[in-house]
């Protein structure tokens, strides 16, 4: 079980005190990670997403902090944080491995593409109550997908492909 920790402006005070409580809960493990897919403008608000360099080593060395002090608690602590430009390689929603399926059984590459929102496009290779996982992930359309995801018009500018891991 890998317990994740959505960290919000609201929430922003308990950062600190992140290794203590999941340590006090006999927890060892967890991911913290930001608000970063924001369907509607009215919770931007929540978002703590670095939009500048220095705000981005600012949260960074927050992070390290954090993660040192869980370190001597015995508690590993993962740090998802987009970079405000820096482009990865790989999307941290490892659409090559995982996929996302939505209430309704429709079944895209990740939350981003398979959630319906004013901002993003929904991206669906099938629904699992017509045809089965299995074929689903084996058709031609969602294998041509993996292929060239960081060159898709849904994926090009996530915050997905932005995000440092640490840890």
């Amino acid at each position: 079980m890998l317990p994740a920790y959505m960290l919000l402006k609201s929430n922003f005070y308990e950062f600190e005190e992140i290794p203590e409580v999941f340590h006090d809960k006999k927890i060892d493990q967890v991911v913290i990670s930001l608000l970063d897919f924001i369907p509607d403008p009215y919770i931007e608000k929540e978002s703590i997403i670095p939009k500048t360099e220095k705000d981005f080593e600012e949260l960074r060395k927050k992070a390290l902090d954090i993660i040192v002090k869980g370190k001597k608690l015995n508690l590993s602590i993962s740090f998802n944080i987009p970079h405000p430009f820096k482009k990865g390689e790989i999307c941290s929603e490892r659409p090559l491995s995982s996929l996302f399926i939505n209430s309704l059984g429709d079944v895209s590459p990740c939350v981003f593409t398979g959630i319906p929102s004013k901002i993003s496009k929904n991206l669906k290779f099938g629904n699992i109550n017509e045809t089965t996982l299995p074929k689903i992930w084996r058709n031609i359309e969602y294998r041509n997908f993996r292929k060239s995801y960081t060159t898709s018009f849904s994926c090009i500018n996530c915050t997905k492909l932005r995000i440092l891991q640490l840890s």
